[in-house]
C-alpha cells in the first residue's frame, strides 16, 4: 500500500479517521474507451439500518467518548443557509445511537467536519464550518472527556474568507512541529492555520483556483503533506509557512470546464493506490454535474506535468458527491465507494471493486438512494468498511450500511 503520514493514516481509518478519461498509458495516443464495469450480482452484503429518522448533514466517524467503539458525529446545517441560528453540531453514541448535543441553536453552515486531538490531552476533538455563504468560518470544539454528553467549549480558529463558505477541511500536522494544523479550502482562497496553541493560529492565506475539493496526501512521498485540489495539487515546500505553494497540473478539464454556472470546478477526491505500485493514485468525480466518469490518475514522477499522469476511467456516476478509496472486499487493494445526490431521479450508492491492479473494476450497487458526502469507516468495529451518510444536506435520514464481509 501507498506510504502515507502517520496523521495522514489516522484520517484516512478514522479510528479504524476524505476525473474522467480512458483506461491506460498516457494522453498521446488516446486509447479506446474502457467499456462500462459490468454490475456484479453479490461480491458484498451489507446490513441497512437507520441511525437517526430525523437526522441530515455531513458526518465524522470516531471514538468520542474513549470506550474503543466508533461514534458519529453529525454537522446540520441552519435553515436559510447559515443566515438562521437554529444549525446544530451533535454526536450519535455507538451501538444504541444516543444523541448528545455539541452545539445548537447557531449559525452553522459549510463543508467539513472533521475529528482529531487538536488539544493533545488524548481525546477526540470536532473541528468544523459555521457562517453562511458570506462568512466562511472554522471553529474547533474541545471534547470536555469521559462520557463527552455536555461541557463542550467552542473556539473560534478564524474567519476565512468573507465572500464564501468554507469548502473543505482537513486536520493535520503541516509544519512537523507535532501540533495538528489546519488546511481550508474556499472558493478562492488555500488557508493554512498553523497551532501555536490551541488559542492560538498562524494564518497564510494562499490565492487558489475556483471551487471545490481538497485533501491532503504526500504525493510526492517527500515526508509531507501536499494539497491536491480539483485537477492540480499544490506542493509543500520545506517552510510551508512562508515558502511558496508549487502549483502542478494533473488533469486541467477538472478546472476548465466552464458553463457560467456555480456548478463548475466541483469535484471530490480520494487518495488510494489503485495499482498496488505503493505510490499514491488520485482519484476525482465531478459532484455538481451529471454525465462524468470517475477516474484516477497514476504517476511515476507527479511533478512532470500531465502528461506524466495516465488517466484510467472507471464508470459514471452523476452528481457524484460522494468519492472515497478504502478496501471493501477485503482482497488487499483499494476500492472505491461513490454516490449520487439527490440531483438525479436515479440516485445510487455504489462500489466500485478494484482488480487487475486498477486496470478492470466491478460495479455493485450498494443502494439506490442518495448520499452527502458518505463517510467509510468500520463502525461496528469488526475489520472492514462500513458505509454511512445522510440523505442529502437538507433530507434525513441518517443511514447506515454495514459490511458484512466479516460476521
Amino acid at each position: 500500500m501507498m506510504k502515507t503520514p502517520p496523521v495522514a493514516r489516522a484520517a484516512l481509518t478514522l479510528l479504524a479517521f476524505a476525473a474522467l478519461e480512458s483506461l491506460a498509458c498516457t494522453r498521446a495516443p488516446e486509447p479506446a474507451p474502457e467499456p462500462e464495469p459490468a454490475e456484479k450480482a453479490a461480491p458484498l452484503t451489507f446490513e441497512y439500518s437507520v441511525v437517526d429518522p430525523g437526522g441530515v448533514g455531513r458526518l465524522a466517524i470516531g471514538d468520542i467518548d474513549g470506550d474503543g467503539k466508533n461514534d458519529l458525529v453529525l454537522h446540520t446545517w441552519s435553515t436559510n443557509r447559515g443566515v438562521d441560528s437554529d444549525g446544530s453540531v451533535s454526536w450519535y453514541r455507538y451501538p444504541d445511537w444516543t444523541k448528545s448535543i455539541i452545539k445548537d441553536g447557531d449559525h452553522i453552515f459549510g463543508d467539513g467536519i472533521v475529528l482529531s486531538d487538536v488539544d493533545g490531552d488524548g481525546d477526540l476533538d470536532v473541528v468544523t464550518a459555521k457562517g453562511n455563504d458570506s462568512s466562511a468560518q472554522v471553529w474547533w470544539f474541545e471534547n470536555p472527556g469521559g462520557r463527552a454528553t455536555e461541557g463542550w467549549k467552542e473556539s473560534l480558529v478564524a474567519e476565512v474568507e468573507a465572500d464564501s463558505e468554507v469548502k473543505d477541511l482537513y486536520v493535520a500536522d503541516i509544519d512537523h512541529d507535532g501540533k495538528p494544523d489546519l488546511a481550508v479550502r474556499t472558493k478562492h482562497f488555500f488557508a493554512l492555520y498553523f497551532q501555536e496553541s490551541p488559542e492560538k493560529w498562524t494564518e497564510r492565506k494562499i490565492q487558489n483556483r475556483e471551487r471545490e475539493g481538497m485533501t491532503l496526501a504526500d504525493l510526492d512521498e517527500d515526508g509531507d503533506y501536499d494539497a491536491i485540489m480539483n485537477g492540480y495539487w499544490l506542493e509543500c515546500p520545506a517552510d510551508p509557512r512562508k515558502d511558496d505553494w508549487p502549483s502542478h497540473v494533473i488533469d486541467d478539464q477538472w478546472f476548465t470546464d466552464v458553463t457560467g454556472g456555480w456548478q463548475d470546478h466541483s469535484v471530490r477526491i480520494a487518495i488510494g493506490d489503485f495499482d498496488t505500485d505503493t505510490r499514491p493514485d488520485v482519484a476525482f468525480s465531478h459532484s455538481e454535474k451529471p454525465g462524468y466518469e470517475v477516474t484516477w490518475y497514476s504517476s511515476d514522477d507527479p511533478k512532470a506535468g500531465p502528461d506524466s499522469w495516465r488517466k484510467h476511467e472507471i464508470g459514471v456516476v452523476d452528481y457524484c458527491h460522494t468519492l472515497r478509496a478504502a478496501d471493501m472486499d477485503g482482497d488487499g487493494d483499494d476500492d472505491i465507494v461513490a454516490a449520487t445526490l439527490k440531483r438525479t431521479q436515479s440516485p445510487e450508492i455504489v462500489v466500485f471493486l478494484n482488480s487487475v491492479e486498477g486496470q478492470e473494476w466491478t460495479r455493485f450497487r450498494v443502494a439506490d438512494k442518495s448520499a452527502y458526502k458518505a463517510r467509510v469507516g468500520d463502525i461496528d468495529n469488526d475489520l472492514d468498511m462500513d458505509i454511512v451518510t445522510s440523505a442529502s444536506w437538507e433530507d434525513p435520514p441518517i443511514m447506515l450500511w454495514r459490511n458484512q464481509l466479516i460476521p
